[in-house]
């Protein structure tokens, strides 16, 4: 009777239909964005990887102005400034600017660099929302960087990862007269782990001779870091993002990585630097606690750096990667601060007013919308009205 049993169940399950696996989500550019974003529970997994935000059923990661026509449509050319498949990456001029010659103006250049922990499966997809937005501002030209990474089927770490960032950083003066753009006006913007190789092209002239990444022919006159990993000794002491600092410095068995690389990469321990920084991070962020960001911040005012620390209540680590969140336009509005210092107090009112209704839409609670909204205001000395909306 049992081996009967047995026979009949092996049959009914060798004969079962197999059910496949539920499609990944596609992003409007045709990739997939990981194993975590399914399309039967699309909404829920992007809620949870946006740290519980309410966001549409699709991660708007393709700028209006790819999508625009006429006088907002933005050009894009792909720059390599290496032999190898990684080490390239996206220019996205303004509208009505081709080539040098089409506009008068030499415009400011802003680098971008995308995080994911330097792992190989994310890419500077990530980052092509903000650039398209940098670009159709008309603050500057934006310059989406690839890198070399490490996990299954990259060729990053260390090394490598520091030398693609220097080298394109190195590069940018061969671009310089084509795409008309303003060498000395360069700024650099890193999401994550993106946020640490920002900070530490600004730390490179600090470096020994020798040292990679040492003697650097371009320095970024401001760093925006979004949720940095500004310290690699702390997070590897912590185990922030896993095994992802030892898979990035390389690691003997048993995941330990030499203490000796640490004062050559990790930007905390690079200190000081002459470039200013702007340190932004949600007060959420369950991948990189702000205390790594206001840890970097009280170092950085030791060492007489010119550094601002922005700490964005109701929202996590991945918010700067949607454009209607207050991260973005946190981001945007240092950006334009810095880059057009003169602007009119209408347009920076625009921004901050986005931002605001951004912020508004995440939260019910009227004393901290007061209470934002006047820190706000006095930081972009803005004239407001803080009475609860």
């Amino acid at each position: 009777m049992t081996s009967r049993l047995l026979t009949a169940l092996f049959t009914l399950v060798a004969t079962s239909p197999v059910r496949p696996l539920p499609r990944p989500c596609i992003l409007s550019r045709g990739r997939s964005i990981g194993s975590t974003f399914w399309r039967n529970n699309r909404e829920s997994s992007i809620r949870h990887r946006l740290g519980g935000a309410t966001v549409k059923r699709e991660l708007r990661m393709r700028p209006k102005a790819l999508v625009e026509g006429g006088k907002n449509k933005i050009t894009r050319f792909p720059i390599r400034y290496g032999p190898h498949p990684d080490q390239h990456g996206e220019l996205f001029l303004p509208p009505k600017v081709e080539r040098a010659g089409t506009d008068e103006k030499r415009w400011p250049l802003i680098v971008i660099l995308h995080g994911g922990f330097w792992q190989n499966q994310y890419r500077k997809d990530l980052m092509t929302d903000m650039a398209g937005d940098i670009a159709l501002s008309r603050l500057g030209a934006a310059w989406n960087l690839e890198y070399r990474r490490v996990g299954r089927g990259g060729d990053g770490g260390y090394p490598e990862t520091f030398q693609d960032v220097a080298a394109a950083m190195d590069y940018i003066p061969n671009i310089a007269s084509d795409y008309a753009i303003d060498c000395t006006n360069v700024v650099i913007i890193g999401h994550s782990a993106g946020g640490h190789l920002a900070a530490w092209t600004a730390m490179r002239s600090s470096l020994p001779p020798g040292a990679v990444g040492a003697n650097p022919a371009i320095i970024p006159n401001m760093v925006i870091s979004q949720s940095g990993v500004l310290d690699l000794r702390q997070a590897y002491e912590r185990f922030i993002g896993g095994y992802a600092v030892p898979s990035l410095l390389g690691s003997s068995q048993g995941g330990r990585v030499d203490p000796a690389k640490f004062p050559s990469t990790s930007p905390y321990e690079m200190l000081p630097t002459k470039s200013k920084l702007v340190l932004l991070h949600p007060e959420e962020d369950k991948a990189v606690p702000l205390e790594m960001s206001e840890r970097f911040h009280r170092r950085a005012e030791e060492t007489g750096c010119d550094c601002t620390l922005e700490k964005i209540p109701g929202e996590g680590h991945f918010h700067f990667l949607d454009d209607d969140t207050r991260s973005r336009h946190l981001t945007m509005a240092y950006l334009q601060q810095f880059l057009e210092p003169d602007a009119s107090e209408k347009h920076r009112k625009k921004e901050e007013d986005k931002g605001m209704k951004a912020f508004i839409a995440a939260t019910n609670d009227p004393d901290i919308l007061r209470a934002t909204q006047k820190a706000f205001s006095e930081k972009f000395n803005l004239k407001n009205d803080t009475s609860s909306p």
